[in-house]
């Protein structure tokens, strides 16, 4: 890997969005939820606002190019295809098809099947962020 790709990686920062129950896998390796839910603090003591992703997603419509599923966020290893991936009132909800012909895409629907993967996760480099503190007691 070239000096400039890991520089680029190690700016990305993460969001996990745990499914709970609702986190399944079809017989058609199909799965669906919210990768990130927007006013909720996050594993990073972060919130999300409504809109954050619409330009990013607008951007790569206009190049015609899809937000990746990967395992771990390494572009080296794709591990299926997001076939919807949208912002609503809630979240950045997404639907896509785990590979099953890949050895990571097999991995993760049997680690769904088996209840031990209960969310997803989302790789970002943020672009614009406020700090906010909160009082005592909120």
């Amino acid at each position: 890997m070239s000096v400039g790709y890991m520089e680029k990686f190690m700016e990305l920062e993460h969001k996990f969005a745990q499914f709970g129950d609702s986190l399944s896998v079809t017989d058609d390796a199909v799965i669906e939820g919210y990768a990130s839910l927007f006013g909720q603090v996050d594993q990073g003591s972060d919130v999300v606002q409504r809109g954050a992703y619409r330009g990013s997603l607008e951007g790569l419509a206009k190049a015609g190019q899809r937000v990746k599923m990967l395992w771990q966020h390494d572009p080296a290893q794709p591990i299926g295809v997001w076939d919807e991936v949208r912002e609503d009132d809630r979240g950045l909800w997404v639907k896509g098809r785990l590979l099953e012909s890949t050895q990571k895409g097999r991995e993760a629907a049997e680690l769904i099947r088996a209840g031990a993967m209960d969310g997803l996760s989302i790789g970002y480099r943020t672009k614009r962020a406020v700090k906010m503190t909160r009082a005592s007691g909120s």
